[in-house]
């Protein structure tokens, strides 16, 4: 779901190793690839898919592995750039030990390793990847090899504008990332205006991580005299954004920010200015499933500290992998038995389409509260009407 940049870099085994995260012995171990930002802007989203795959398969591993068999992890850094996912994949594809990949975080990087892992025979199933264009590729290239935990963004973006509309805000700005992520939901959000009963005033993009100063885009957006601002792209460009409102004279205006914003820092870094912001989010760590709440107390337990969206869907995929194998998947028809698993974890029940594309999970909204997001159930509730 995320894509920005940083300088070059390849981080296989040297530095996080294949590494076993159980020290049982095995004869067949069951290596799994993981591609993400390990490193660079996006750091932050690869680290917590990192920290809920090593859990999961900690877990599984402690409770004798997959038939028997412990599964391994190798990591690579992409830094979510589409040149290093090539680079990455092709290393992952010339490794015949690899069984299966999850990941990437970015959807750009996603779809520039998509095809590589494809043509290797291949299995990945993405926990973070949300854009529209891979159900597109996927159906247009027949990439069958592909899967995802996470909802697609033509679903998210709806539901940003419906939130608009159930606020009683009428006139909408938008702010986009210019990337993938960012282009993407912007365009579902045009879609989504007609009928709505709410008027696109203004739209403005920036470039991820690079733009810094936000000034000319607001001054743009002051000018359409918005009652609320969308916000698609991510946290750190989000709070820079967010911060600088009051130089236009906006620093009263409502705000409702994509998935990406989900984090932490997001507060951290915007300060005072992000109070009351609206988030919209695909995980729920307050969620009072038991699959939920175990997954919780475990992830704390290990890190001291919640789990967020990345590590929560990252989390899951070693498992539906684990469900497939012992349902008798082999590496070579992995992806179609993937497809046919329902798992149920701590984002809710899992299965797939034709596409791959997972079906029936909705996301919630939260707000900034004394610099904490906090579920708002009722306007959560309204958008699942």
């Amino acid at each position: 779901m995320l894509w920005r940049g940083g300088r070059s870099l390849l981080l296989t085994t040297a530095a996080f190793g294949a590494m076993s995260v159980s020290g049982m012995a095995a004869a067949d171990p069951i290596k799994l690839a993981v591609i993400g930002p390990m490193t660079g802007d996006n750091a932050v989203y690869g680290v917590a898919l990192q920290r809920g795959v090593e859990l999961a398969v900690k877990q599984i591993n402690a409770e004798g592995g997959v038939n028997g068999d412990e599964m391994v992890l190798d990591f690579l850094d992409t830094q979510c750039q589409a040149t290093q996912a090539a680079s990455a994949a092709s290393r992952i594809a010339s490794d015949p030990d690899v069984f299966a990949v999850i990941g990437d975080v970015c959807s750009s990087a996603t779809l520039a390793a998509l095809p590589i892992f494809y043509r290797a025979g291949l299995t990945e199933v993405s926990g973070s990847s949300t854009s529209p264009k891979i159900t597109d590729v996927v159906q247009d290239s027949g990439y069958t090899n592909f899967a995802r935990v996470i909802p697609s963004d033509a679903q998210q973006a709806v539901q940003l504008v419906n939130l608009a509309k159930v606020l009683n805000k009428k006139r909408v700005a938008i702010l986009y990332a210019s990337d993938d992520f960012g282009q993407q939901l912007f365009q579902y959000q045009q879609d989504a205006m007609p009928g709505s009963g709410l008027e696109l005033v203004a739209s403005e993009t920036y470039t991820p991580a690079q733009t810094k100063n936000f000034t000319p885009q607001l001054t743009n957006i002051a000018g359409a005299d918005p009652d609320v601002l969308l916000i698609d792209g991510y946290y750190n460009d989000a709070a820079a954004a967010v911060g600088q409102l009051s130089r236009v004279g906006l620093g009263d205006l409502a705000i409702i920010a994509s998935a990406g914003v989900d984090q932490g820092d997001y507060m951290t870094l915007g300060g005072d200015a992000t109070e009351g912001s609206y988030v919209f989010s695909y995980y729920n760590a307050s969620n009072p499933s038991e699959a939920n709440q175990a997954w919780v107390n475990a992830f704390q337990e290990a890190y001291g500290e919640m789990p967020n969206e990345q590590a929560s869907y990252g989390y899951e995929i070693p498992f539906i992998y684990k469900l497939a194998i012992e349902q008798g998947a082999t590496k070579d028809d992995l992806a179609e038995i993937v497809r046919g698993v329902t798992f149920e974890g701590p984002t809710g029940t899992t299965r797939f389409d034709e596409n791959g594309d997972v079906v029936g999970k909705a996301g919630v909204v939260m707000q900034v509260k004394d610099g904490a997001f906090v579920v708002d159930p009722e306007l959560t509730k309204s958008l699942s009407q």
